[in-house]
């Protein structure tokens, strides 16, 4: 089961936080360690593709902050997204029901107040499966998908940090999320269709150096905002394909350090009359 949850935080007195993206990742691990030490190990062996995503401390998960300065009762979220069904097992039936009364990040206490995982409560948590996705997006599908990368996001390729949502990075890095945990295997020379039939036709992105943790001497090229790509091959297999990745991206977060706050991003509507994303807002 694939799985994205928000946990509701509210704070009790004014708080300034700096990037958090180290301290929820920890934090994470931890709830996992107290109900499946061995699982929490495997989440946390390096060089591997992470079967869970984790954002940072946020007062609109549309939105991202560098850092967060919090008023007494002002509400705040992190976000869980799983990739596998064991950890999602344990979350539903475990992690989330236990929840402790608080949470300690950096120099804040911060009371949790609630989690869902319905999306009639908040439109950032879900559950599918790998399969219906699949078959969702089935039929006939337009030539062109809109993005919303919620988050900072920043792609390495070729040993370089690139703050450019191209379309082979983008889909390349979902494609080997989706390989990676699904039972049903993506064709890798997809990749090569996307970077030649896909093309970055509008965006809306800002850019800036930005760190997972607040520690300036590992900045990170990063950008956010939304942008469209229009599928130039009148294929629609293709069109199916990116499609699938596209909706994936909501569990499976995009680009590197996903872990630690980055990436996180959702497949976005299209109105029916622009060619501009609909506006991605879920509060």
């Amino acid at each position: 089961m694939l799985l994205s949850t928000v946990i509701t935080l509210r704070a009790t007195e004014p708080i300034i936080l700096p990037p958090q993206g180290r301290a929820t990742h920890a934090w994470f691990l931890e709830r996992v360690r107290a109900y499946d030490p061995r699982l929490s190990e495997a989440l946390h062996q390096p060089n591997q593709i992470r079967p869970f995503t984790v954002s940072d401390v946020c007062a609109d998960l549309n939105r991202p902050a560098e850092g967060l300065a919090l008023k007494p009762g002002q509400r705040c979220y992190v976000r869980l997204t799983s990739l596998v069904s064991e950890l999602s097992t344990l979350l539903v039936e475990q992690a989330l029901p236990g929840l402790p009364d608080h949470v300690r990040l950096g120099n804040a206490t911060l009371p949790i107040q609630a989690y869902t995982i319905d999306p009639l409560r908040d439109l950032w948590a879900n559950s599918a499966s790998f399969e219906s996705i699949w078959q969702k997006n089935q039929i006939d599908q337009p030539a062109f998908i809109a993005m919303h990368f919620a988050s900072p996001t920043v792609f390495k390729s070729r040993g370089s940090f690139m703050p450019v949502p191209l379309p082979r990075l983008v889909f390349e890095s979902l494609l080997n999320r989706w390989n990676a945990f699904s039972m049903r295997q993506l064709p890798q020379q997809f990749i090569d269709l996307a970077d030649a039939h896909v093309a970055l036709s509008s965006y809306r992105l800002q850019a800036r150096q930005l760190s997972p943790d607040g520690v300036r001497r590992k900045q990170l090229p990063a950008f956010w905002g939304t942008c469209n790509y229009a599928i130039l091959q009148n294929n629609q297999n293709l069109f199916r394909m990116l499609h699938v990745l596209a909706e994936f991206a909501f569990y499976a977060g995009i680009g590197k350090e996903t872990a630690r706050g980055f990436g996180q991003a959702r497949r976005v509507v299209m109105s029916a009359t622009s060619s501009s994303p609909a506006n991605p807002s879920v509060r």
